[in-house]
């Protein structure tokens, strides 16, 4: 399901573990597309951001990567850098929107905690 919403979040910024305590509260995460993205070479540029939806249905807090302070920028430039931020909550499904104002939602129910790292495997061991 795909929602219209053409102003930017407002709120603090959370972290990665902070998310996860509220979806652990009954949260849920969406993106929202903040600016037309575009093929530049090989990469998707545009601009995203991750919202933390309240219960009620509100964006109240969006996430800040790693690096961000509380009042920073919390955009996400690329399609391939929103992937990568998304994965740190193990969804089985990353969405993208694609038109300016639109949000994708990421369903609570959706996200995991984080998996742990695949053991590396010694072919000199097998």
């Amino acid at each position: 399901m795909t929602n219209t919403d053409t102003t930017e979040p407002q709120g603090e910024n959370v972290t990665a573990e902070q998310i996860q305590t509220y979806l652990d509260l009954g949260w849920r995460l969406d993106v929202l597309c903040t600016a037309e993205p575009h093929r530049k070479h090989r990469m998707w540029h545009g601009s995203w951001v991750i919202r933390v939806i309240s219960p009620d249905g509100q964006p109240i807090k969006h996430y800040a990567p790693v690096g961000t302070d509380a009042a920073g920028d919390a955009t996400i430039k690329t399609a391939n850098g929103l992937l990568g931020h998304l994965a740190a909550f193990s969804p089985r499904v990353c969405p993208i929107p694609w038109q300016v104002g639109e949000s994708e939602p990421v369903e609570a129910s959706r996200i995991g905690r984080r998996r742990a790292p695949r053991k590396k495997i010694n072919p000199s061991n097998e």
